[in-house]
């Protein structure tokens, strides 16, 4: 038996064996839903009257710090690796490219093996921080007309990239 809203509900049981009979009365109550806080469609707006010192606080605690009051958030700043909307110039060494986040190559006549490209083909480029070491990282390197994939990796001090290998 479902019950919507106030009021009561009496479910008996009586066992198979036993005919024992056993009744259970449940009473339920309207509640009233608590106001949701701390929206970040809100911006913490709900804290403004708090202070500066109370909304130092709340922030704190959500571990977001001033983006908590953001209208919105790059890539970066929520630690995410960003959409590819970077090309390096012409001219990138791909040695040089140790920062996380997706590069596009859209010009193949840039693209040469003396840059430490894996072919001469356009194509994504994406860089995986591995945190061993700065600039520690992992590259992903995929041509724009194949299904083909190239990794390589890097650490030490001066940092060492790994040979190519195709996937």
């Amino acid at each position: 038996m479902a019950v919507n809203g106030e009021g009561t509900a009496t479910l008996s049981r009586t066992g198979a064996s036993s005919g024992v009979t056993a009744s259970v009365t449940i009473t339920t109550q309207s509640a009233v839903a608590p106001e949701n806080y701390l929206h970040v469609k809100n911006n913490l707006s709900e804290i403004a009257d708090a202070g500066a010192e109370a909304q130092e606080k709340a922030r704190g605690n959500l571990g977001l710090g001033k983006l908590a009051t953001a209208d919105a958030l790059t890539a970066s700043e929520a630690g995410a690796v960003p959409v590819a909307d970077e090309t390096p110039v012409a001219g990138t060494n791909l040695d040089n490219v140790t920062d996380p986040g997706q590069y596009f190559q859209n010009v193949t006549g840039r693209v040469t093996l003396a840059l430490n490209y894996p072919e001469a083909a356009a194509g994504v480029l994406v860089v995986y921080r591995t945190g061993v070491e700065e600039g520690g990282c992992c590259q992903v390197y995929m041509p724009y007309n194949s299904m083909v994939e190239y990794r390589r990796y890097a650490f030490g001090n001066p940092l060492v990239f790994s040979a190519l290998k195709e996937y």
